[in-house]
């Protein structure tokens, strides 16, 4: 009775697992077109770093300090990184051994846009100033 009814089960699930195997459509042009603008559109990613600045200076003469300068101050430096030259993008289309087109994308590397010194982020933490001039 088990072996019948598994028997049945069988029969009936093939023709469902048959028909639900059909092979995917291809990718239609206007979806493949889309995809690639937005590639071509890839957005530029942008950072800010802040960055601690210490400058330094002394002067002698004859092992006597004429003058002492210090200055410790921050900046905020916004980068932005991505890719340069979209014309650098190459799409190459190939056929599969089963007919479909396969398009393949070689992006160039990510290289530096900007890198931009905000100088109304600029925090001054100390500065010593020693001696003058001769």
């Amino acid at each position: 009775m088990r072996t019948k009814l598994c028997f049945i089960l069988l029969i009936l699930t093939f023709p469902i697992l048959f028909f639900s195997c059909v092979q995917s459509k291809e990718i239609e042009s206007k979806t493949l077109e889309l995809s690639i603008r937005n590639i071509m559109e890839m957005p530029v990613i942008e950072q800010i770093y802040q960055d601690i600045v210490y400058l330094g200076e002394k002067q002698k003469i004859l092992f006597i300090t004429t003058s002492d300068k210090e200055v410790l101050f921050s900046i905020n430096i916004r980068v932005q990184a991505g890719i340069k030259n979209v014309s650098e993008i190459k799409i190459k289309t190939m056929k599969k051994t089963n007919g479909n087109i396969a398009a393949i994308v070689q992006l160039p590397p990510a290289d530096f846009i900007l890198v931009d010194a905000d100088e109304n982020s600029i925090h001054q933490y100390f500065i010593k100033e020693n001696g003058s001039d001769i």
